[in-house]
This record gives C-alpha cells, sequence and structure tokens, in this order.
C-alpha cells in the first residue's frame, strides 16, 4: 500500500514500507560566524527520498525505526541538522558578511568571488548531506536552495547609511551656518548705519523675495548664538527638568528629570528663571505662595500668603527692586521681603484694585496724567494675571481686561484699553509693550507713557500668546486653533510652527527653541526656532509625572 502523508516510510505487518516521490525537506542553519565577525544564519531546502533497494532499506530501518513505526519529516530532519550545521559553519568562515549576503559593497575584485562563494556553501552542505544519505538509505535530491541572512552585517550597513546621512546632514548645517553668520554680520553693520530701526524694519529693507530666506537665516544665526540648556515645567508637586534636546528631526527623546519640592504651598502653578546675587534661582509659583529655589532643587525657601482661600495659584513671579513680586488670579498682586518669607509686606487685593478702577473712573478725562486714559470698562469678577516689568521703578499687570501699573511704593494707577476683551498675554519689548486680546487683536503701546502707537489684528482667535526673542527685539508667537504663527511688529513675514497639536494651553520661545503645551496639558512640543516645519520632540510629561503641566520656561 502506497505511503500518502509525509512519511518517508513504516513499518506495516512485518514490512518496511517506502514513499515513492521525493519529500521536500528545510533545515535551519543557526550560530555561523562570518570572517568578519558578523553572525550569520540561513535556511537549507532539498528533496529527500529513501532507496528501495534491500542493502538501503536496512540501514534506513536501523537508523530511524528501530524505536519507531515510522519516519516522519521531523526526525530526518533532526537525524541530518547537526552535520549540516557543523559544514555550514567552518565554510561560512572562509567569507566575509557583504560576500554571504552579495551586497553591493563588495570591492570590484571580489564580485567573481562572491558570485561562487555561496556555491561554495551549498557544495560543502550537499556533500555533508550525501554522507549522513549514504548510511541512512536515503538520497539527497535537487533542487538545492540555500537561504543566507546576517543581522549584525544588515545593522552595520543600516548604521553606515544612517552616519552618511547625519554627515552630510551635519555638513549642510555647517555650510548653512557659515552662511547665516556671514548674513548675520552683514545685518548687524545694516542696523549699526540705522541704530533706531528695528530688526524687523531692517528685514525690510531687503529684497521681498529674499525675506523668507534672510529671516529663517537669522533665526539660526541668532539661535546659535546662545542654547539652551534646560527647559522648566511644574506639574503638580514637581518642578520638571527636560534636557535640550538634540537639534535633529527624530532624534532621541531627551532626558527628564522630576524635582519634588516642598509641598507646603500646595500644588505648583508657575516657573520664572531668575538670577538672585548673581546666582541662577527658579521662581516656582504655588497655590499660597512662591518658592524660590536653586535649579537642582536645593535650598527651597517658601514664601507664602496666609490669607488666600483659592485653589488657583501665583501665575507669576518676579524679583522686582529686591523685593519677590508674584500675581494670583484671586489674590492680587503680592510683594515679599526677600528677609521675610512668612508674611507679605504688601497684598493689592482684587477688592481693593476694583475701588481703584470705578474712583478713577469718575475722574475727568481731562485730569489724565502722563496719558494714561480715565474711561474704563465695567470689571465683572476681574483677574489679576501677567504681572510684567514696566520700567526701572513699575510693574504691569492685566486687571481683567484693563492693566495696572504698580510701582516700587504699591502706588497704583489703572490704564483703560478700551474694550472687554480677554487678555492672553503681555509681553514688553524693547521700547514696547504689546497686548495680545483673545479677539486676534495685538495692540502696541509706548514703554514708558503707554500711549498707543498702533495695532495688528489677526482676525481670528488666540488661546494663547508668547515672545520669540531675536536679535534684541521680540516676535510673536501666536497660538489658535491652527498652526502656531511667528509674526514680526514690522514686518509682514509669518512663520508657522506646525504639528498634529491645535490650541496649545501655552506657548514660549527661547532664541533656539519654541515651545508648546498640548491642549490637554499632556504634552510638551518642541521646534528649532529656526525650522517651524517640524517638531524636534513631543514628550508625554504626564506619563512622566502624573500630572498635567500648568507651566513652561527656559534656561
Amino acid at each position: 500500500m502506497a505511503i500518502t502523508n509525509d512519511d518517508l516510510a513504516r513499518r506495516a505487518g512485518g514490512e518496511v514500507q517506502l514513499r515513492t516521490t521525493p519529500l521536500r525537506m528545510r533545515w535551519e542553519l543557526t550560530g555561523m560566524t562570518t570572517s568578519d565577525g558578523h553572525r550569520l544564519q540561513g535556511t537549507f531546502t532539498c528533496s529527500v527520498l529513501p532507496l528501495p533497494d534491500r542493502n538501503n532499506r536496512a540501514m534506513l530501518e536501523e537508523t530511524f525505526l528501530s524505536h519507531a513505526a515510522t519516519v516522519p519529516p521531523a526526525a530526518v530532519v533532526a537525524h541530518f541538522s547537526s552535520t549540516l550545521t557543523a559544514a555550514a559553519t567552518k565554510t561560512a568562515l572562509t567569507a566575509s558578511g557583504a560576500q554571504w549576503l552579495g551586497d553591493d559593497s563588495v570591492d570590484q575584485k571580489d564580485k567573481a568571488a562572491s558570485a561562487d562563494v555561496r556555491r561554495v556553501m551549498v557544495d560543502a552542505i550537499r556533500q555533508a548531506a550525501d554522507a549522513v544519505a549514504f548510511s541512512s538509505g536515503l538520497e539527497i535530491l535537487e533542487p538545492l536552495q540555500l537561504e543566507l541572512d546576517s543581522p549584525t552585517f544588515r545593522q552595520q550597513k543600516t548604521e553606515a547609511m544612517e552616519r552618511a546621512l547625519a554627515e552630510k546632514r551635519v555638513a549642510g548645517q555647517v555650510e548653512h551656518l557659515e552662511k547665516a553668520m556671514a548674513l548675520l554680520k552683514q545685518f548687524q553693520a545694516m542696523q549699526q548705519d540705522a541704530p533706531q530701526l528695528t530688526p524687523s524694519a531692517v528685514l525690510q529693507q531687503v529684497s521681498p523675495t529674499d525675506r523668507g530666506t534672510m529671516l529663517q537665516t537669522l533665526l539660526l544665526a541668532a539661535g546659535r548664538q546662545h542654547v539652551t540648556q534646560f527647559i522648566w515645567l511644574v506639574a503638580g508637586p514637581y518642578l520638571v527638568r527636560v534636557e535640550r534636546p538634540l537639534p535633529l528631526e527624530n532624534s532621541p527623546p531627551p532626558h527628564v528629570e522630576l524635582i519634588t519640592l516642598p509641598t507646603g504651598l500646595g500644588p505648583l502653578r508657575s516657573v520664572e528663571p531668575a538670577r538672585m546675587e548673581s546666582e541662577p534661582v527658579l521662581l516656582v509659583g504655588a497655590r499660597n505662595g512662591v518658592i524660590i529655589v536653586n535649579p537642582d532643587g536645593r535650598n527651597p525657601r517658601l514664601f507664602s500668603d496666609a490669607q488666600i482661600t483659592s485653589q488657583l495659584g501665583f501665575s507669576r513671579a518676579l524679583l522686582f527692586n529686591n523685593c519677590l513680586w508674584a500675581c494670583h488670579s484671586e489674590a492680587g498682586v503680592v510683594r515679599w521681603n526677600l528677609d521675610r518669607p512668612y508674611a507679605p509686606a504688601a497684598a493689592l487685593r482684587p477688592a481693593q484694585l476694583s475701588t481703584l478702577f470705578q474712583e478713577q473712573a469718575s475722574v475727568p478725562a481731562s485730569a489724565a496724567v502722563s496719558g494714561e486714559s480715565r474711561f474704563f470698562e465695567p470689571v465683572q469678577s476681574p483677574a489679576v494675571r501677567h504681572l510684567t516689568v514696566l520700567d526701572e521703578t513699575r510693574l504691569i499687570a492685566c486687571f481683567g481686561s484693563n492693566l495696572l501699573t504698580v510701582d516700587v511704593n504699591e502706588r497704583t494707577a489703572a490704564v483703560s484699553t478700551g474694550n472687554a476683551i480677554e487678555i492672553v498675554a503681555v509681553v514688553a519689548d524693547d521700547k514696547r509693550l504689546l497686548i495680545v486680546n483673545a479677539n486676534g487683536c495685538v495692540r502696541v503701546l509706548d514703554r514708558s507713557t503707554l500711549q498707543p502707537l498702533g495695532e495688528i489684528n489677526r482676525g481670528s482667535r488666540i488661546v494663547a500668546a508668547g515672545a520669540l526673542p531675536w536679535l534684541g527685539s521680540t516676535r510673536l508667537l501666536l497660538a489658535g486653533d491652527g498652526p502656531i504663527q511667528c509674526i514680526g511688529m514690522d514686518d509682514p513675514l509669518i512663520s508657522e510652527f506646525l504639528s498634529a497639536h491645535r490650541a496649545p494651553r501655552q506657548v514660549a520661545g527661547a532664541t533656539d527653541l519654541v515651545a508648546a503645551i498640548s491642549a490637554d496639558r499632556q504634552r510638551l512640543i518642541l521646534w528649532n526656532g529656526w525650522d517651524s516645519q517640524r517638531p524636534i520632540s513631543d514628550i508625554a510629561i504626564t506619563a512622566i509625572a502624573r500630572h498635567r503641566i500648568a507651566d513652561i520656561d527656559f534656561s
């Protein structure tokens, strides 16, 4: 009776029945090493047929059927395996990984040898297989097929290609940087000839077709002059330090470190780099006060305000006139003496500020001093935000939809904006104050007199805004429902920082980086300041800190 399954032979009724058609079998070849040290692995496939004559039948029976009733393929594969692997392992040492894989990197003089090298291994395996088959009553038949692979060689080749691309990219960046530095020198010379002009105004002197390229080049050159070391975040009880990522797309994620601060003042709300006695410090706003701490988390000093009952926190803190100042939406503007951290030296509460606005609103416009308008919008539950240094003696903050100045002696002055639109950000330029409203209007005030100098209307909703320092001036980062737009106040150029995220909760800029917090406050997105087309990092901070991001800044 003929064998119909995949067995090569079987014992039945005292007789041995043999398969009459060849059967394809496959051996896995592992543990090989090439002449240049690469791991080699592969498969060898051939046909096997039992020989029908009496002597070969006897050898097959002795080899396979002494303890079994059938000869399945697995038994034949196991019987041949060690011999074939040994032959392949020995032969593998005679050629390199590139030769075994027929790689294009093989030198031309070795092409002929490379074409025959696989046949050498096939012949060696065939010879070893024939020897085992001869003593087992089997015959090895063609076609013989050998497939080889080397994971280590392919990895080396991939790394070499990536290295070559990186070197080419770096070479291009070096060339670009050299051109950028030359252009920067030319730009600085133009500024020296016309010192009254802002960088944006100088850019206007360039041909319109070259302005975009020059802007990108100048951003690159300016970014090389100051490299950001760390990005600082606050999330829950943690101060989060993020190392600056490599300035390459898809670079490895930067290192993220969680620094635990004292919890006595409640959850953290804001972070602001500063200098105290020429040493760098961080001003960390919390629910019930502000913490001054070294960048490594050492020596925290807690400045508390025990009267606060709000669940919100201090959204901005500043060192000004040898005091610590901070603003809180529901607690107002607070000042501490640096040697008395346990209680504020002064506090301007929202109720007190509302009275100020109501009193000044009744004063005739003719009584206005220093150009400050006396027309004020009705204030409905105003919040105090965006505390900013105005000059050597004054701070400025938002109070609802209007502005409020505070001098070093806590004397206040109300400044109307003429509308009731939410203020998203207050940005201080060298000589100007930029007021960004949620309706897309950016109003420009003289920083000394607070007189209006003009405005730009973007015509779309703005949910967050920040400053991008640029050659001693400032470009604005505006975030709405689309990409983050970067605009100059004296030129029409617009850069768009693109990502998969929309409507970020916060944006911030340094000379070499732009950062955003995603709408859900879970992710930190970073771009090179000179390359707005793609982020260089997108980090899930919440997965690390287990808290959402509250604020961001650079150092």
